[in-house]
């Protein structure tokens, strides 16, 4: 049987570390916690994301879900939606249900740059009821 190498080139070790792998192994401080905002009750601070079409429907043929977290208790909702622009619909009905539930009212929705929480219904719904609107860096 034949090698299946014949001559390794020598390989010389110099010890440099590259600019990458030198950054990559430093250590990470935390991130200041009093420059970190809180909700101080609850519904103060709401969170709202709604993330599909995904690849599998659920038994119900849902393609998208709405998620909305309290920010104070972090107590998150999540509704199955056939159609994105269904969103304004379960807000309405998410809102309504929560607060009376809660005896408390949304007072900020924090959501992404996406399209269905800026539709003309949201919007004006938003000025209608006073909920603060809090946007993320782009």
């Amino acid at each position: 049987m034949s090698p299946l190498v014949y001559v390794l080139p020598k390989v010389q070790d110099n010890n440099i570390v590259c600019e990458g792998c030198a950054l990559g192994k430093h250590a990470r401080g935390n991130f200041p916690k009093n420059e970190a905002w809180r909700a101080q009750c609850l519904l103060q601070l709401v969170y709202s994301d709604l993330f599909g079409p995904m690849q599998t429907q659920s038994m119900g043929k849902a393609s998208y879900v709405l998620t909305f977290i309290d920010d104070f208790s972090r107590y998150c909702w999540g509704f199955f939606l056939k159609y994105k622009d269904e969103a304004f619909e379960f807000f309405k009905s998410f809102k309504a249900s929560v607060e009376n539930q809660r005896r408390y009212i949304i007072k900020c929705l924090r959501t992404d740059h996406s399209s269905e929480f800026f539709s003309n219904d949201f919007l004006k719904f938003f000025r209608d009821s006073g909920i603060k609107r809090k946007l993320p860096s782009p």
